[in-house]
């Protein structure tokens, strides 16, 4: 029952609770919203960033009333399967009575981000379906949803619910690519590798001629560079860096890192340095190296990823999301040990690899290229073979086909 309160108070408070800040931060908040103070020692002891203590009964009560409970007892014996229940059929009635703000309102008042996004996501989905596209534009740029003020797993997790409902949507039939907030939320996180060659490359070719931001241009331009590789052709997007890009979002730096390596650029530091620029943690997150090291395993680059393991990465908690940017580095480790010629450390990592981590829009690019590396491990494998073989015929990119 302690870890549902924890989960709960993180969930109103949409931080990640990693840190001693974070604490700080929540201790003021509930101070703020209860006119109760929990010590940050206390929160840091609760969420393991410290020696744990049994808490008292005073500090249980004040996070159950910040999650909006009389006390931890109240918490402790409510029926939230059945709340929720009640919730989500008034949710849904005033959907279907045209009243989108009143049911947005009712949404924003759970304490539980969690139970929020689930609605948020179950909102969506019935508009879409109900092909009341209009209002389902409505709803984003009310001031009531917010996604800007999300985090981003939530983000992440929004945008891959909604994402996978829409590729038989033709784009220029779609008026939410043109809505930026849309494009924020589902088209920059829902990134859809699999097919560059069928709905999202329309919707990536749609946005190239008028984007509505430059980021989104940016964005667009390397998904269509990128596409352009892998369908053999001649790259003609790659963007520039004569103005340079270091204010631009980290991930999508390094997706620019990336195309200007497709197209041959092989001076890493200097590329590095324009891309990134020079003034930055000497510890870096790993969202940094996202797509160079998709990059590296595509062209099963072994130089680029010793490389990449020579950069020291922060050494911080993982949220969940970004257990899919671990698995890609350590897909490159394994090629790295490969070209080391250490079978036993290349065979531990591929024993640690997990594919279920790595977001459903790169799954199949990825276990392609996970195959080829098994097939340098173990090249007798002809299950490994086939399925490798499979992916080639399913993706129908070019350069997969000669590699």
């Amino acid at each position: 029952m302690l870890d549902r309160l924890l989960i709960a108070v993180q969930d109103r408070a949409h931080l990640p609770l990693s840190s001693r800040r974070d604490c700080e931060v929540l201790s003021a908040l509930i101070l703020e919203s209860t006119d109760e103070f929990v010590s940050y020692n206390t929160l840091r002891r609760l969420y393991g960033l410290a020696p744990a203590v049994k808490p008292r009964q005073q500090t249980l009560d004040a996070l159950a009333r910040y999650c909006g409970f009389p006390d931890f007892k109240a918490f402790a014996t409510t029926d939230s399967g059945a709340a929720k229940w009640r919730v989500s059929e008034e949710v849904f009635s005033l959907l279907d009575s045209g009243r989108i703000e009143d049911a947005l309102r009712l949404v924003a008042s759970l304490p539980g981000q969690l139970e929020r996004m689930d609605l948020y996501v179950q909102m969506s989905r019935e508009l879409i379906l109900t092909d009341r596209l209009e209002e389902y534009g409505d709803m984003f740029q009310s001031p009531l949803i917010n996604v800007a003020r999300w985090e981003y797993s939530h983000q992440l997790h929004y945008g891959i619910a909604i994402g996978m409902l829409l590729p038989s949507v033709p784009a220029e039939e779609y008026p939410l690519l043109r809505l930026p907030v849309f494009l924020e939320s589902v088209y920059l996180t829902h990134v859809n590798y699999n097919e560059l060659n069928g709905y999202y490359g329309a919707w990536t070719e749609y946005l190239l001629d008028d984007p509505p931001s430059p980021e989104i241009g940016i964005f667009a331009h390397c998904l269509h560079a990128f596409r352009a590789f892998l369908n053999g052709e001649r790259m003609e997007t790659v963007p520039g860096l004569d103005d340079g890009v270091p204010h631009l979002h980290p991930i999508l730096r390094s997706r620019i890192f990336a195309v200007h390596w497709l197209a041959g650029r092989r001076d890493f530091e200097d590329l590095w340095a324009q891309v990134h620029g020079t003034d930055h943690p000497a510890e870096l997150p790993l969202i940094w190296l996202h797509e160079i090291s998709v990059v590296a395993l595509i062209l099963d680059d072994r130089p680029l990823m010793h490389q990449l393991q020579s950069i020291t990465v922060a050494p911080e908690r993982l949220a969940h999301y970004e257990e899919h940017h671990r698995q890609l580095m350590l897909l490159c480790a394994m090629g790295a040990a490969l070209d080391k010629g250490k079978k036993e450390r290349a065979l531990d990592l591929e024993s640690q690899f997990r594919l279920g981590e790595i977001t459903r829009g790169y799954r199949d690019l990825i276990e392609w290229c996970f195959c080829r590396l098994q097939l340098d491990l173990h090249p007798r494998s002809s299950k490994v073979g086939r399925r490798k073989q499979q992916l080639t015929e399913r993706l129908g990119y070019a350069y997969l086909k000669a590699g």
